[in-house]
């Protein structure tokens, strides 16, 4: 186990709530930065001023705090992620014929360039470095880079994607600089920064975690290396984390699931000194080019759980996101979380996909061996029945044409959301049997007695609750259903104590550690169980939001 992953600090305060929240925005120089082919080029300035306008008119703009300009990156700057020649090719592009720089944009994969590109690039780099230096110094509490090009699939040498310079990676290297020793970079842009995986697959400094549309590598950036199995290298292995998802219309079951099943234990071991954001919002319902359905409140979810690492120093460095309907409102509500709100509260979610549930398990599995927190894949017994997972690497890329102009007059606004059938009101089941009273302490007062349920049911019913609850009726589990968590010699053992005399009941209870016997303790057992899978077979139900077992 590297040295680099420590325990958490238990005392770490959540926000640090005597800074502020930071706005790095570069909106004059990015707009130099212009398709010579389409206006409607999804990857236009009118993503960016259609953020800013819409958090002044919500009110939010003025509530952050902005940071000056500095003065422009150096190319020591960049060079921390970037080859050399590389920077005196876009350098060069200021000087050159827009022939020259449609030539020189056809040797990379989806990209255009323009005379203004290189400054565009650059301050986009300036902001989002003084905005990590300013987290890090303890001058901000958090901040957002809200800045364009977007970066994240920039390579050392390569443009790509959109991206010339990439900022997040350049941001991470600024924090380094300034002290941390230990960054968490989430991308959860629908695309894979396969640019800041590469910039850090050999760094232990740096934990990548990427969670992308990929389809078996049908999806753009159509990579290998993309998929679960490439996890680092050297020093660095075990630190890149990849979640494919491999179909569409993934939404914030699937999303909720990776969060909590991987990004989050992980995270959690890793203990960051600083979150680095890769927010791309092209996993939201209703993007062009996403093919997701990721609502807006869930990006400001994600932010608000991530804020309890690095005592809650956080940023967000802006990606993708090209509906512009839907952009401003994913951005606000992750900004509403920066400044201290709770997060917009989002109705009860479903199950995930059944590919997602396979990512995730193949994510820990090649995982297993770097992090203590998915130890627990191996301790379960071998006479366990439950299946083993074996990984499947799938990799059948496609060509994909490319993206052409938007006419965002047909793209879905936030006002036409559909409610989910999940948002429909739904109610609470309650599981209650009194008959499981019936197991008692025969010798003496127990604080393990029947009025602890029966005191919650009352206060319930006294508050009226009950009855705005369906009340399951209750049911024994079967000695089939025992027999799966524990052994038939166990279950019969239990069995026969209904039979028992006093007093054989006192010796057997000799046998156990903190355990008493009456002559209805293996019935009420029998309820308990029951009642429990009765809640268990309801949990896919779109009937019920809630479930209660007394």
């Amino acid at each position: 186990m590297s040295q680099s992953r420590r325990s958490r600090s238990k005392e770490a305060p959540r926000r640090r709530e005597t800074l502020g929240t930071a706005i790095a925005c570069n909106l004059e120089d990015a707009a130099g930065h212009t398709s010579p082919a389409s206006a409607d080029h999804p990857e236009s300035q009118e993503r960016l001023k259609c953020i800013v306008d819409h958090l002044k008119a919500v009110g939010l703009w003025d509530k952050c705090q902005f940071l000056d300009m500095p003065p422009a990156v150096d190319e020591g700057d960049l060079q921390q992620t970037h080859d050399k020649e590389y920077i005196a090719s876009m350098a060069a592009t200021e000087r050159q014929s827009q022939d020259d720089l449609n030539q020189l944009a056809s040797s990379f994969d989806s990209v255009y360039l323009c005379q203004g590109s290189y400054r565009a690039s650059t301050s986009a780099v300036t902001c989002t470095r003084h905005l990590a230096e300013s987290i890090v110094e303890n001058k901000m509490r958090n901040g957002f880079a809200l800045v364009r090009p977007p970066g994240h699939h920039a390579q050392k040498a390569h443009a790509n994607g959109y991206c010339v310079f990439n900022s997040a990676a350049s941001a991470a290297e600024a924090a380094f600089n300034f002290g941390a020793e230990r960054i968490l970079i989430v991308d959860f842009d629908v695309h894979h920064g396969q640019g800041t995986q590469q910039i850090f697959y050999e760094d232990e400094r740096i934990l990548y975690f990427s969670i992308h549309r990929y389809e078996n590598g049908a999806y753009w950036p159509h990579l290998r290396e993309s998929n679960f199995d490439f996890i680092g290298e050297g020093r660095g292995s075990g630190f890149n984390v990849n979640v494919p998802l491999n179909e569409v219309g993934c939404d914030n079951a699937d999303y909720s699931a990776v969060f909590w099943s991987v990004l989050w234990p992980i995270a959690n071991e890793f203990n960051p000194d600083l979150v680095i954001i890769s927010a791309g919002f092209d996993a939201c319902i209703g993007d062009p080019l996403g093919g997701m359905a990721v609502t807006p409140a869930f990006f400001g979810h994600m932010v608000y759980h991530l804020s309890d690492f690095a005592q809650g120093k956080i940023m967000l460095a802006l990606e993708g996101g090209y509906n512009r309907n839907m952009l401003p409102v994913c951005v606000e509500n992750c900004v509403r979380v920066l400044l201290g709100e709770q997060p917009t509260q989002i109705p009860p979610i479903g199950a995930a996909k059944e590919s997602t549930i396979a990512s995730i398990l193949n994510v820990i599995s090649v995982l297993r061996k770097y992090w203590r927190c998915f130890d627990f894949y191996s301790t379960a017994s071998a006479k366990c029945k439950w299946d083993r997972h074996d990984t499947v690497v799938e990799y059948s890329p496609k060509l994909s044409t490319p993206t052409g102009p938007i006419d965002q007059r047909t793209l879905l606004c936030p006002e036409k959301l559909v409610p989910s059938p999940l948002e429909k009101e739904r109610t609470t089941a309650l599981a209650y049997d009194p008959l499981m009273t019936r197991h008692h302490n025969e010798t003496e007062h127990h604080v393990e007695c029947p009025e602890r349920i029966t005191s919650i049911y009352e206060q319930l019913n006294e508050g009226g609750l009950v009855e705005q609850c369906v009340k399951l009726e209750g049911r024994l589990a079967t000695e089939a259903e025992l027999e799966l968590v524990h052994d038939r010699p166990h279950v019969r053992r239990m069995k026969r104590t209904a039979t028992l005399s006093a007093a054989e009941r006192r010796r057997e209870e000799d046998n156990f550690n903190s355990i008493y016997f009456s002559p209805d303790s293996f019935d009420c057992a029998l309820r308990s169980c029951g009642g429990v899978l009765q809640v268990n077979s309801l949990l896919s139900s779109s009937e019920f939001s809630c479930l209660v077992g007394l």
